[in-house]
């Protein structure tokens, strides 16, 4: 395959996520730039996990890659440190150049499917490319053979995931708590189930290095910020 512009791999993607859709298959492409990268996004996050070619997922793989760039990469030496190896920094997290991540995903472990919501779930699965659900899948397939079909991702246990296309080398995806809306404080229990979020990973990950934990879940509901 010839090498494509970004603008022409963003066409070529659209049309063949549409196809692959079925679904959709008579949607409109729009020809605002933006507009397309909102369909690819929401075709990608609506997507059940399936096999696609390997000419499409080369396509994916650069035009991710390209996207992050233009995003711009933060590296720890643009992150203060604050104390004994400890940075606190605020933003996008797959512009982080980092060993892991820890993503507050589902019990499922799958991603989000609602297409172009805003929480982490979704942003981690979107710029890592459709690979992450499809390995995810594979993962809870295999514990489901072990443990039942019934079988839902315990919190705080990590799952760790190597199918990435942003700016890191592995993800590690954990259940976090999330307590009901309706309760007004967490109780000790539920604060014990994030401090193992928290921790879990990293008797889990090959030494690394670097380790961007999401605080996301920390600030919803009823734990404070």
């Amino acid at each position: 395959m010839k090498t494509m512009t970004q603008s022409e791999r963003l066409d070529y993607l659209v049309e063949a996520f549409i196809e692959d859709s079925k679904e959709y298959g008579d949607l409109r492409i729009p020809n605002d730039p933006e507009e397309k990268r909102r369909i690819l996004r929401s075709l990608m996050n609506i997507r059940m996990p399936s096999s696609m070619s390997e000419e499409v997922l080369s396509v994916q793989d650069d035009y991710l890659t390209e996207r992050n760039r233009e995003k711009g990469i933060v590296t720890l030496n643009d992150i203060p440190e604050i104390k004994d190896g400890l940075s606190i920094w605020q933003g996008d997290i797959t512009r982080l150049a980092v060993d892991a991540i820890v993503n507050a995903a589902n019990s499922q472990m799958l991603g989000c499917f609602v297409p172009m919501h805003s929480c982490i779930d979704n942003c981690i699965h979107s710029f890592a490319g459709i690979q992450l659900r499809n390995e995810c899948e594979e993962k809870m397939k295999q514990k489901r053979i072990q443990y039942g079909q019934d079988y839902e991702q315990p919190t705080a246990v990590p799952m760790l995931t190597w199918s990435v296309r942003i700016s890191f080398s592995s993800t590690t995806m954990a259940v976090l708590m999330v307590c009901c809306s309706s309760a007004i404080s967490a109780s000790s229990l539920d604060c014990s189930f994030l401090a193992a979020s928290y921790s879990a990973f990293s008797l889990r990950s090959p030494k690394p290095r670097a380790i961007r934990i999401c605080s996301a879940i920390s600030g919803r509901r009823t734990f404070s910020r």
